[in-house]
């Protein structure tokens, strides 16, 4: 299980000459600050993609954090390929929380990669085995109001999307939303309607939004899952946008499967594997 590792460190190793790197420069993105220490934050250069590795960053000082009864001492996630957002006037940029339970944030950009590779107290790498202990919870996937977010395995695994869902499996590997699903659009609407104001959102149980954290008992609504295997863990995370709006996407992975009598379905399209991985901390 991946925790809250609210006293990790985290250092980095810049791998492009495309951008900068700053640590503790910024603070912000709705986590309190109670809940990490450090912060390093990425700017491009320039307008436009930036392809192959850009920058690797480790986590240690872990102490909440196992697989199958074994320590994860640290881990190293490396962040690369980021797709400019073609609507958007300014550069990429993206800061990374040194709790790994949070994540990232991502702005101006439409798809970013992350390899996370997970290591035991021997500094040995961990192998996740498909077994019971290798689901990957993706959750908080939203969409509407002229956007959607996606998540892609990259690395070896399969994909599965949680009955009564709103988010469902894309081309053998992807989950997202392709109708509206986001607090203040109207439910079900295609993605791309904009509103000039919020609307009430019409939810099966109620108006009360399912986008509070994977314990929410609607939590299954925006979110899917993936049983990984293989030592390295390969997603890219994307947004797609209609029109320029909410230029900033949080993303994150977790070890939590939704509360929920929901129950997981198998893909109904043959999938054909491939060498993708994937990680998810919330």
């Amino acid at each position: 299980m991946l925790g809250s590792e609210k006293d990790a460190e985290l250092s980095y190793k810049l791998l492009s000459k495309d951008v900068d790197a700053s640590y503790d420069k910024w603070f912000e993105g709705g986590v309190s600050r109670d809940n990490y220490k450090h912060t390093v934050i990425v700017d491009a250069h320039n307008r436009g993609n930036l392809t192959g590795d850009i920058i690797e960053v480790t986590y240690t000082n872990l102490s909440r954090s196992s697989y199958r009864g074994k320590k994860i001492s640290k881990i190293i996630a490396t962040f690369s390929n980021v797709t400019q957002e073609n609507l958007s006037p300014y550069g990429i940029s993206f800061a990374i929380y040194s709790n790994p339970y949070y994540g990232f944030w991502y702005w101006q950009s439409s798809k970013i990669t992350v390899n996370y590779k997970f290591y035991d107290e021997n500094n040995h790498l961990i192998s996740f085995d498909n077994t019971d202990n290798s689901w990957i919870t993706i959750g908080s996937l939203n969409s509407g109001k002229g956007r959607y977010e996606s998540v892609k395995l990259n690395s070896s695994g399969r994909v599965y999307g949680f009955k009564d869902s709103s988010v469902t499996i894309h081309n053998g590997n992807t989950l997202y939303s392709d109708k509206a699903n986001d607090i203040g659009s109207r439910i079900g609407d295609n993605w791309q309607t904009t509103y000039s104001s919020d609307v009430t959102s019409n939810y099966p149980w109620g108006t009360n939004s399912w986008d509070k954290g994977l314990d929410d008992p609607h939590a299954y609504y925006g979110a899917g899952i993936f049983k990984v295997n293989g030592n390295g863990l390969n997603v890219t995370y994307g947004t797609k946008r209609a029109v320029f709006v909410n230029p900033g996407t949080w993303a994150t992975i977790s070890t939590t499967i939704p509360k929920s009598s929901s129950g997981i379905i198998p893909p109904t399209i043959h999938y054909h594997r491939t060498n993708v991985a994937l990680l998810k901390l919330l």
